[in-house]
């Protein structure tokens, strides 16, 4: 059955709490030990943990809890349009040269837009006005996400196709109540799945993340 018309779920100019799921083609172990090659692609979880974490610094979307697994990925994301609309149109493109750079350094990373580019984004308003929207999209966040991911995949592997199933599920999340059954549900994903022991072993997790944060402060001075 096909899922629920993004406009039914996703409402851009409300800040809302959102379960965005996405799982890899034919449900094959790309992110993890294949059984059946015997590869390991595990190193690819760093990867997309990696690149969540740029995203939720440049955009206005919130990453409040995530979980790579070898298939599939879990995040709980927070659009903060609110935000976006006290930004400059200069922070605005700044941003997303952040996110989708015209051009990058000799290390893959954005490289400085100069005053030449700057001035002429600015100049585009209608461009810096969708750039505005995209910012706080959730859509535009898993898709920033999955795309490279599934380009640099499929580069490794030298293979073309797709690398993710399909469009990525999104829940709308509507209390306080339903925040902590999903945030339990994303951080318990790799105990219940029975790859790991406990949240101290879920590598790949915000749990195990917070963890680490709480062990790595306390042991401080």
């Amino acid at each position: 059955m096909p899922g629920a018309p993004r406009r039914d779920v996703f409402e851009p100019a409300v800040v809302g709490i959102y379960h965005c799921y996405n799982r890899c083609s034919q449900r094959a172990f790309l992110c993890g030990l294949d059984p059946v090659t015997g590869q390991d692609f595990s190193h690819r979880k760093q990867w997309l943990r990696g690149r969540l974490k740029e995203l939720a610094a440049a955009m206005a979307v919130d990453v409040l809890d995530y979980a790579i697994l070898d298939s599939h990925f879990h995040v709980v994301l927070r659009n903060r349009p609110d935000l976006v609309e006290g930004w400059s149109d200069e922070e605005v493109v700044r941003r997303w040269w952040l996110v989708s750079p015209d051009r990058r350094d000799e290390n893959g990373e954005p490289a400085e837009i100069n005053n030449i580019e700057l001035r002429s984004k600015l100049a585009d308003k209608e461009e810096v006005a969708e750039h505005r929207s995209r910012l706080s999209d959730i859509s535009w966040l898993m898709r920033m996400a999955c795309q490279p991911i599934a380009r640099r995949a499929n580069r490794e592997s030298k293979v073309t196709g797709r690398f993710f199933a399909h469009r990525f599920g999104c829940e709308r999340i509507l209390d306080m109540a339903g925040l902590l059954a999903c945030s339990m549900y994303v951080d318990l994903n790799l105990v219940r799945a029975g790859i790991a022991d406990s949240p101290e072993d879920s590598e790949y997790t915000s749990a195990f993340d917070r963890i680490r944060g709480r062990v790595a402060t306390a042991s401080r001075p």
